[in-house]
């Protein structure tokens, strides 16, 4: 009687030893898991989304047009740069040496810069979008009309 006990506590030990370590080996990927998705969050919440639109609006004084770059992320966006096509820039020379690169678009901060529509220069207009953020350089081919 006392054999047959003691391989009964041999049985429910192995039983027990091998319980605990499936639950380890879960444990580890259930960890992995979460971190795996904190950093997904992490890297969400470092991404600024930057954007440029184009508004034209008339008025009796005059037409009246802007580029209005924004930065809709909740991280601040550095170095955002506005490089149209050569030759199809609808931003007086002035406007853009002395406002681009702009050094730090704050989290959901915008810019507006004064455009200059004419025969010579008119919508659609194609750029590229470039700026870094907490995930590095970013750029974004958009077509202003």
């Amino acid at each position: 009687m006392d054999t047959f006990i003691s391989w009964a506590a041999l049985l429910f030990s192995g039983i027990a030893l091998i319980v605990s370590i499936r639950t380890q080996l879960q444990q580890r990927l259930l960890m992995a898991k979460q971190i795996a998705a904190h950093d997904r969050e992490v890297r969400e919440r470092l991404r600024a989304l930057v954007t440029a639109s184009l508004s034209i609006s008339g008025s009796v004084a005059g037409r009246h047009s802007t580029v209005t770059i924004v930065n809709a992320g909740p991280s601040e966006a550095r170095q955002v740069d506005l490089a149209f096509q050569a030759g199809t820039s609808p931003l007086p020379e002035g406007e853009r040496g002395d406002k681009l690169p702009i050094p730090v678009l704050q989290p959901y901060g915008s810019i507006e810069l004064m455009a200059a529509i004419s025969n010579d220069c008119h919508p659609p207009f194609h750029a590229v979008l470039t700026w870094r953020d907490g995930l590095g350089q970013h750029q974004q081919e958009l077509t202003l009309s």
